[in-house]
Order: C-alpha cells, then structure tokens, then sequence
C-alpha cells in the first residue's frame, strides 16, 4: 500500500492547490500554521523570457518591492500583505484570499477578444466607485498600477472589491518601476497608449484609461477597443451621460480625460439609469398555456460533472448561462419559506445569515432537517439546475409588484453537485451563471424542498 503523498510546503505554509501563473511568479492557496486559515501565497517564479530580460537579481528587488509598496498602502479596497519570507533563495508573501475576481465572474478567457459575461449596471456602479476609490489611496501615496484588468478585482464574501497584484506598479516620485527595452507592462486592450508606447511615462491617467475599459467590459462584455459602440443607441438604459463619461476615460490623450480618481468616480456617481415603465401584471399575467403542469423536468439528486458534460446537464451557453429561462410565479410567501407555483419547488426564503464553506453547508442541511426549520424535514441543497431556475429572463422588464420572495442580499449559493472531489458547482442568481469552486470557498445555502402538491 502506498503511503500518503506528504503536501508540499512553502516555508511554513501548507500549499492546498495553485491559483495561478503570472509573469513574476506563482500564486498558490496555502494554510497557515495553528490556525489553518487559507492565504493567498506569492513566490517569485518568473518566467524564463522575463528572467532572461531583467536578471534575477533585478527580479528579486522588483519583488521586494512589490511587498513593499501592498505594505503601505492600507485602504479598504487594496488587498493587505499578511506576511514576507524566503523559500530558498526565492521570496513569497502572503495576503488575504478570496476565491473570487471579476475575471472570473465575467469568464474573461485569455482570449481577451471573446465576449464576456455582463453585469448589472447597479453592480457596476457600485463596484466602480470602489475601484476608483482605491485608485485614489494608491495615487496619492505615488504608486501607478501599471496592471488594472478583472483579474486583480478580487472580490470579498461581502462584494466588496480588493485590488491586488503590484508587480508591474511604478514609484512617481522615484519614477522607478519594472521595465527594460522590449518589455511590454501591463495587459493588451487594457493598457493604455503611452503605457503601451512607453510604460515609464504612465502615471495616474494611465490607471484611470484601464478602469474605463474595466467598467465598459463589465456593462457590455466587450472591450472598447473592439466594438466602441456608444451605450445610449444600444441600450435605453443608458443616456447621453454615459456616453460622455466612457468618452473621456477612454480618450487616447491623457490631457483630455479625469485627471484624477476623485473627479472620475465623482462622475461615475452623477450617472443615472433610466428604467423603462411596465405594467405590474406582468407579474401574474402567464398566458394558461404557459402555466406548466410539472416540475419543467428539473434535476433533483446531485451529480458529479465537468466540462461540457456539465453545461449540457444544467442546460446553460458557453458563458454557462442558461439557455432557457423559467418565468418564476412565487406565492404570497410565509415567513420562512415561499413557493415557486412554475415549478412546484419550496424555498428557504432567507438561508444561511452567512457565508459557509462546502462541508458546512451539508451540515446545516442536516440542522434544519433534524429541527424541521418551517415545518419541513425534507430540505437539500439544490441542484444547479434548481438554482438556475430563481434567475430571472433578462430579456423581460424588472418586476416591482408583490412582496419579495427573498430576504437578505444574498446572491452566491452552494448547489448539491460535485465538480471533482475537492471541488463543488454554485451559481450567482445576480449575475446569472453556475461556477465551481473549491470546496473550502464560501457560500451562502438556501434550502430547497419539493412540494408534496
């Protein structure tokens, strides 16, 4: 019998899995010692062009000073270095982690040009604000990023946005940053032309360009750059402001657009949405023919499944969206659980008051089945295909009619189905697509149940 394979380590750090390559090194999901909480870890690893430009010992202090400059800056919306140390002769640190990142919440492929997931306007706005009010911590301190895409957004269990990852980032005043002859800083599309053209002369606008694009691609999942269609002839949402806004962050002359954060996100806060009015019966007004009879045929006992096997068994795009869309009818809800009459499910209508992990949310299944939470003893997690099933058809006007069959702004749930061993499928109603993620990521739960009628 073979002996258990011993995990590697990293200093004093227990490595779980690897997040990621980049340019300068490896990212990994690491356990701290005592305390087994989970760190992000960063060693130097850089990639043999990049070794071969600037040298390792450049790469070392480029390091360095990376862990330097996360250091000092100390704002809500800038990741924080937990810890720096050697492994060999190789420096790493550690800083908070957080599975997600608007890269991956918007399916950004390294095939920058594919269209992307789009996210809601509200959302947008919100996470905008904070993005530009980390920008003007760092501005002011005299760090230029150099690298603003969705992949440094992380983003918290709370929604909140962390920006991370200042290997590229440049000191104004000392007017020092990584570069050599040749070497390109920053991300295509993203970067901005005097970046692109020279990445020394980047300096607070630079940032400024790449969190336009930033915001554009989350609104309409396409870069500027490739379709540069102006919101308003496209989308009633948006009026002449929106196009104005977009204008000037994405100028190519720095001169011409926000000439700091400040003024950028104070424009950004002036923007308005302009809804289109509806009638409030579209809420109840389901033509008979449309009142299914049956479940619609929704999966109800999990399954373990990858790739494409899996987008065909939850019936979603490649955007892992779904193709199809349920018209919810939601009864006059109870006060912990409410019925979906289209499809005959039961739902928690509040869950989990917090975030848990996989394992956790298996074990608060069990808690409310055993205290018969609302008078049901037969609750689950759902399946993917359950959870697809809340999202609501994009296509149709919002509805503002009846009570709200939720409570809680809670939009991250745990499904029942396994990716793997160690990971698990989940899907953001908000923003609506299924996921997965490791297990030791954290959720919400809200129950599901099949009505006995």
């Amino acid at each position: 019998m073979r002996g258990k394979r011993r995990r590697r380590r990293i200093g004093r750090y227990t490595i779980t899995g690897i997040l990621g390559h980049g340019g300068m090194g490896t990212v990994y999901r690491a356990v701290m010692p005592t305390t087994n909480r989970t760190v992000a870890l960063k060693l130097l690893n850089p990639s043999e062009p990049l070794t071969a430009l600037l040298g390792m010992p450049a790469l070392r202090d480029i390091f360095s000073a990376e862990v330097l400059t996360m250091a000092r800056l100390r704002h809500p919306h800038i990741a924080d270095i937990r810890d720096f140390d050697y492994d060999g002769k190789n420096p790493f640190y550690t800083m908070e982690y957080y599975c997600a990142n608007l890269g991956m919440m918007i399916d950004e492929k390294f095939t920058l040009e594919s269209p992307t997931r789009r996210i809601p306007p509200d959302k947008v706005l919100a996470w905008g604000a904070q993005i530009l009010d980390g920008l003007d911590c760092m501005h002011s301190a005299g760090v230029v990023h150099r690298d603003i895409k969705p992949q440094n957004m992380l983003v918290t269990d709370e929604n909140t946005i962390k920006i991370c990852d200042f290997g590229m980032s440049l000191d104004m005043e000392e007017g020092s940053g990584p570069s050599a002859p040749g070497m390109r800083v920053g991300t295509p599309y993203y970067a901005a032309p005097e970046q692109a053209a020279d990445p020394d002369r980047a300096d607070e606008r630079s940032d400024l360009f790449s969190a336009g694009v930033l915001l554009y691609r989350l609104l309409t999942g396409e870069l500027p750059v490739m379709k540069g269609f102006m919101l308003s002839l496209v989308n009633p949402l948006y009026d002449q402001g929106w196009d104005d806004f977009f204008a000037r962050a994405l100028s190519w002359k720095p001169e011409r657009r926000f000439q700091n954060a400040a003024e950028m996100a104070a424009a950004l806060m002036t923007l308005e949405l302009h809804r289109q009015k509806h009638s409030r019966r579209i809420c109840r007004d389901i033509a008979a023919d449309q009142r299914p009879s049956s479940r619609h045929g929704l999966r109800d006992t999990p399954i373990r499944a990858s790739g494409g096997r899996a987008g065909n068994l939850f019936g979603v795009d490649s955007l892992w969206q779904p193709r199809t869309y349920i018209r919810n009818m939601f009864a006059p809800p109870e006060e912990h659980i409410v019925l979906d009459e289209a499809t005959r499910l039961l739902w928690q209508r509040a869950g989990s008051a917090c975030p848990v992990d996989r394992p956790e949310a298996e074990r608060l299944i069990a808690a409310w089945n055993g205290a018969g939470f609302g008078g049901i003893t037969a609750w689950r997690l759902p399946t993917v295909n359950e959870l697809l099933s809340l999202i609501p058809d994009p296509t149709l006007p919002e509805s503002e009619c009846g009570p709200a069959p939720f409570t809680g702004e809670r939009e991250w749930f745990w499904s029942c189905d396994r990716r793997s061993r160690k990971t698990s499928w989940y899907v953001n109603t908000r923003l609506g697509y299924a996921g997965w993620q490791d297990d030791g990521c954290r959720y919400f739960v809200r129950a599901v149940a099949s009505s006995p009628v």
